[in-house]
């Protein structure tokens, strides 16, 4: 930081605390003075009594040139990217990167993301799960295979579209296990509605098919158990509501929305007779 050139902004100021308050005018020991301070210590400065006349314009002094050193430090870094060659001329399908694209310095080393690319990343390292057990993975550069530091997670968290386990992602700390303590619950949902809404056709018949099956009523003729109904008497449209009912009543952690779920599906299956 140049403390110079803040100090020299602030002395008439300076010079006029001193005449007030009768200190010694001196601009070296300001600067050693600031020098001996940090971000997480300057605060503390309100509290000595020795330096209790001339805090606030330590403070102020210190965060100004604080502020200019940011400052400076964005331009350069921005003068510096942009002639930098990225490390991967293509986006992951060997296309051409379009407008949205986002550019991070990883280890002195630039890439290139498209948004959405970066989007369907994060979402799958977030919902990355074993028979519907949520067991969230870190986030990689996919053309390196190693994490994304905190820096870079938060850097993407503010120029892609923010996903609701994104943005949980973001207010735990990047922390995996915190995130799973806090939100499985909403991340089992949101898994059930990704693995459903990823199914095809043909995919999605043959696990409404076999949901519908595990659901049958009592013949009062015959005493024996039958069907709700069969897959061919309902409608192609039915089948996500129908596997999104099954799985959360199958999945979610929550007791009572999977009482809910049952109690919703069999009155739809029974409607469709």
């Amino acid at each position: 930081m140049d403390l110079t050139y803040s100090i020299q902004k602030h002395d008439k100021e300076y010079q006029q605390l001193c005449h007030q308050h009768t200190i010694l005018y001196s601009p070296n020991n300001l600067f050693y003075l600031l020098q001996c301070f940090h971000t997480n210590t300057i605060g503390t400065l309100s509290t000595n009594i020795f330096l209790k006349p001339i805090s606030s314009l330590l403070i102020r002094i210190f965060y100004y040139a604080k502020t200019l050193h940011c400052r400076r430090r964005k331009c350069i870094n921005r003068w510096r990217k942009k002639r930098m060659t990225s490390c991967n001329p293509t986006d992951l399908s060997f296309s051409p990167f379009t407008n949205t694209c986002i550019e991070l310095i990883i280890q002195s080393k630039k890439y290139t993301f498209q948004s959405n690319e970066l989007y369907r990343l994060i979402v799958s390292s977030l919902l990355y799960a074993y028979d519907f057990i949520v067991t969230p993975i870190p986030i990689k550069n996919p053309y390196t295979g190693i994490p994304f530091s905190d820096h870079c997670l938060y850097l993407i968290y503010l120029q892609i579209p923010r996903h609701p386990l994104f943005y949980y992602y973001t207010k735990v700390g990047y922390s995996l296990p915190e995130l799973v303590l806090q939100y499985e619950s909403l991340l089992v949902s949101h898994l059930i509605e990704k693995t459903v809404f990823d199914y095809n056709s043909t995919m999605l018949k043959k696990k409404c098919k076999e949901a519908i099956q595990q659901f049958s009523l009592v013949d009062v003729v015959t005493c024996k158990f039958e069907q709700i109904i069969t897959i061919d008497k309902i409608k192609e449209s039915l089948f996500r509501p129908i596997l999104l009912h099954y799985y959360r009543y199958l999945y979610s952690i929550n007791p009572y929305q999977r009482d809910t779920e049952y109690t919703l599906l069999v009155k739809q299956l029974i409607s469709l007779r």
